[in-house]
């Protein structure tokens, strides 16, 4: 039985920018504020959730793209450091009164308890969030967008939590654009739009790759979505397969088997 790492699930922040983000809240929101986002990312424990609330079934997230060739070596990391997030918090001026609202769409206990953990993790930085089970029409929740694209997400939660996955590599981020009706209620800005248009253009796979690489690179030094854990597969085969050293992937997209390589030990009849 082998194990190999499929798409990420994520905490998605509904930011409600105005264009790009880097330093000061721009709107009402105090999640369009870079500091604020930021210190979320640092505030929760990825290797202790993926430990205690999966039981170590699950690999710590760095990017949305899944690990391999696709990953850039130059995202933006947020390793657990609850007093760093509180400085940022200070520095940026959060209101600790301020309640934010999550939502979630699965219902499970494995969920829920997810749930209260991020909500503990979060408190202890000095955040109150409060946490919803969707029901009814989960895509009506998470995908609104504004009338004028450049202004302010009419989506009314703060933060969301849901998988990230996609049958091909620029699916995880065509929803990035502006205009587009994201589930994470990021209304878009120029120079993310350009790496994406470019990304889509690209007929040279090294090019849509490193196209690829800056747009993760982007959205993780921005936290516009937390990446907290990739989830893993089981994938059974035979005791007479031998791969000869191929490498496991998602199957889903963007992974050769190289199954030419493969050979099959014959059983007691030959076959």
């Amino acid at each position: 039985m082998k194990l190999y790492k499929v798409a990420a699930a994520a905490l998605l922040l509904q930011t409600s920018l105005l264009g790009t983000a880097y330093a000061q809240a721009l709107n009402g929101n105090p999640l369009s504020d870079v500091r604020v986002r930021q210190a979320i990312a640092y505030a929760i424990d990825k290797k202790a959730i993926v430990d205690n609330v999966y039981g170590g079934y699950a690999v710590v997230a760095d990017g949305l793209l899944p690990n391999g060739p696709f990953k850039s070596d130059k995202l933006a990391t947020y390793p657990y450091d609850p007093e760093k997030a509180k400085a940022l918090l200070k520095e940026a001026g959060w209101d600790s009164s301020r309640q934010l609202e999550m939502v979630f769409y699965y219902d499970d206990q494995v969920t829920a308890n997810l749930m209260a953990v991020l909500q503990s993790e979060l408190a202890d930085v000095g955040i109150t969030m409060n946490y919803h089970l969707i029901v009814g029409d989960v895509a009506k929740t998470l995908n609104s967008i504004p009338d004028d694209p450049k202004g302010k997400s009419v989506v009314t939660w703060d933060l969301a939590y849901g998988a990230r996955a996609a049958l091909a590599m620029q699916e995880y981020f065509n929803d990035y654009a502006t205009g587009k009706a994201s589930a994470d209620g990021f209304p878009g800005s120029p120079d993310l739009d350009a790496l994406i248009a470019h990304s889509n253009a690209a007929t040279d796979p090294e090019a849509a790759k490193a196209d690829l690489k800056k747009i993760d690179e982007f959205i993780a030094a921005n936290a516009i979505t937390i990446p907290l854990y990739y989830q893993q597969l089981q994938s059974v085969e035979s005791k007479r397969l031998d791969r000869h050293g191929e490498p496991y992937g998602n199957d889903q997209f963007n992974y050769d088997w190289n199954v030419q390589n493969w050979t099959v030990t014959p059983d007691s009849n030959g076959k």
